[in-house]
């Protein structure tokens, strides 16, 4: 399946291709990204559990920390 990706600060996306019905946690993986981060796919932050579907469009923030 196909996901289409926007990375941090990218300004374009890109898309990544996994084997059906892999996680937030696979995907993570495959672009060698872990921690300090967030997965939204339409405004709703993704636990790394929850599976991804073709055609879904993420987004992976920074997560801000601090005061």
């Amino acid at each position: 399946m196909r996901v289409r990706v926007r990375v941090l600060e990218e300004l374009e996306e890109r898309e990544v291709e996994l084997p059906e019905g892999s996680t937030v946690r696979e995907l993570l993986s495959a672009l060698g990204l872990r921690e300090g981060i967030v997965v939204v796919r339409e405004r709703r932050v993704l636990r790394e559990e929850e599976r991804l579907a073709e055609g879904d469009r993420v987004r992976i923030l920074p997560v801000a920390i601090g005061g």
